[in-house]
């Protein structure tokens, strides 16, 4: 009498796996609950079905957030470092340098170009020291984003 009076109500719970083994019978189960409402599936009462493989997205998400090493910057990204370091100090000095320099060539720059740059000993020292601290906090950045095997774990033996 519940499913055919029209004065009473009907109240459906569905519930859903999150288990990708299970995709199927939730599937069926949401089917089965818009089925008890007592009208035909359309729009906008549809499912989707779609399957994401969580590893690929897991994983385009941890390389989208790994900095990126000076050494592997384009000369847009090096115009970016200058721009931002000591906040924006130093972003007259992005415009003596060629335009087409890249993370591999400011790198190898010794500390003595970097003091002919900026025009000034101490901040020539400063830039060098803060482009010295950028590489070495991308580099830690990394090992802690992919630790290499066996870290942290007890070895067994043959």
């Amino acid at each position: 009498e519940g499913f055919t009076s029209p004065s009473s109500l009907l109240s459906v719970i569905c519930t859903a796996s999150p288990c990708a083994t299970d995709t199927e019978h939730t599937i069926g189960t949401l089917r089965t609950g818009f089925q008890l409402r007592g009208k035909p599936m359309q729009p906008p009462y549809f499912v989707e079905e779609r399957q994401t493989d969580l590893d690929a997205a897991q994983k385009a998400e941890r390389l989208a957030n790994r900095p990126v090493l000076p050494q592997k910057w384009t000369p847009d990204h090096v115009k970016q470092w200058f721009a931002k370091v000591a906040n924006g100090a130093f972003e007259k000095v992005a415009e003596r340098i060629p335009s087409s320099t890249d993370g591999k060539m400011l790198t190898r720059m010794p500390e003595n170009r970097f003091i002919q740059l900026c025009g000034d000993e101490k901040a020539g020292r400063a830039l060098f020291r803060l482009l010295h601290e950028e590489m070495d906090l991308c580099k830690q950045a990394q090992k802690e984003n992919n630790p290499k095997p066996g870290r942290g774990r007890a070895q067994t033996g043959h």
